[in-house]
This record gives C-alpha cells, sequence and structure tokens, in this order.
C-alpha cells in the first residue's frame, strides 16, 4: 500500500538500467535497496527526499554489526527493530531522523549475498509478522532479479570476448592460408595486410 519497487530494463527515455522505488504522499514507509561492492554497501534505489539526498552523495556504509544493514549481510539474517531506540545496532542517519521503526533484509541469490533492502517507518512497531514475510519475499524476488540480471551481463561480455577470438582466429587463419599459398614474400605480405 503505497509503496512500489520495480525493476526495470530502462526509464522511459530509455537511457538507464536499474531499480525504480515510488511511494505515495503522505505515506510513513521508505525504502532503500543497497547492493555489496567487497566490504561496502552501496545505496543503488531509495523512496522520498531523504533517498534522493542520500543517493546523489552516493550513500555507502561498512558491512559491519554498526548497522542495520551491515548486520544482516553479515549474519545473512533480516534484522528487525520494531524501535530503534532500543537497538544497539543501528546506524543513526541523519536523514532519516524521525525513523522508529527498521526492517533490514539480506537480498541472497543462489547463495550468495547481493546485498540488502531496508525498511523504515516513522511509526513505533510498524510491522507485523505478516509484514515481514510480504517483505522478505519481496527481497528474495529482488534478489533473484538481480542475480539474473548480473548473469545476463556476464553472458553479454563472454558473448563480446567469444566474438573477438573468433575474429583473431579467423585473422590468423587468414594468415597461415597466405603463407602456404605463396612462396614469394612481397605476396605475403600483401595479402596479411589487407
Amino acid at each position: 500500500e503505497g509503496l512500489t519497487l520495480g525493476l526495470a530494463d530502462s526509464d522511459s527515455d530509455g537511457d538507464t538500467d536499474g531499480l525504480a522505488l515510488s511511494e505515495t504522499e503522505g505515506e510513513t514507509l521508505g525504502l532503500a535497496l543497497s547492493l555489496a561492492e567487497g566490504e561496502t554497501l552501496v545505496l543503488r534505489a531509495a523512496t522520498g527526499e531523504a533517498g534522493r539526498k542520500m543517493l546523489e552523495r552516493g550513500h555507502q556504509l561498512p558491512i559491519d554489526d554498526r548497522s542495520m544493514v551491515g548486520w544482516c549481510i553479515g549474519h545473512e539474517t533480516a534484522r528487525i527493530a520494531l524501535d530503534v531506540g532500543d537497538d544497539a545496532v543501528r546506524f543513526n542517519n541523519p536523514d532519516l531522523p524521525d525513523t522508529h521503526s527498521e526492517l533490514a533484509l539480506p537480498l541472497i541469490s543462489r547463495g550468495q549475498v547481493l546485498g540488502a533492502m531496508s525498511v523504515q517507518s516513522t511509526e513505533t512497531a510498524a510491522f507485523s509478522p505478516q509484514d515481514i514475510t510480504v517483505l522478505q519475499t519481496m527481497a528474495d524476488q529482488v534478489s533473484t532479479a538481480i542475480a539474473n540480471a548480473q548473469l545476463l551481463e556476464q553472458s553479454r561480455a563472454a558473448s563480446q570476448q567469444a566474438e573477438a577470438r573468433l575474429r583473431e582466429v579467423q585473422f590468423l587463419q587468414s594468415v597461415g592460408q597466405a603463407v602456404s599459398s605463396s612462396l614469394d614474400l612481397s605476396v605475403v605480405m600483401d595479402m596479411v595486410m589487407n
């Protein structure tokens, strides 16, 4: 209700690949998606004004036990703080001063941790067991979509490398044919250079 996560190949102009998050006006939930890059989480998508600010400045957190998302990645399990004031493991984000509940879910696909999804609310005890189940299902689907996109990218790169190798082999084959078809050095050099 009021919060939408979408995976898209491109925006309306066809310019960028990535994640699209949106929310209805007045919504008290915020959603952020961070991807692991080495020992750091890099914010890739977020809702609301605070999310926009964090994206603009390239918000990052270390993957360690000092934040909810870092903790959930390190332990590969969800972390829920129904009252963030009572939770010792929470990065106090100045962009989200009104957060009272937070849920951090690891994004895991095929046994590999890809990142984390964090949901914040201005309400204390905002997440019911049913909410947590739905959000974990959504996180699992996002994980699969991200992993599939990464596999597609790897497949495209491998295909480009294979095509480059094929061109090299074809060139070497033509040089070999030129060398074997003539004993005249100038004829061989002309064939190789053309």
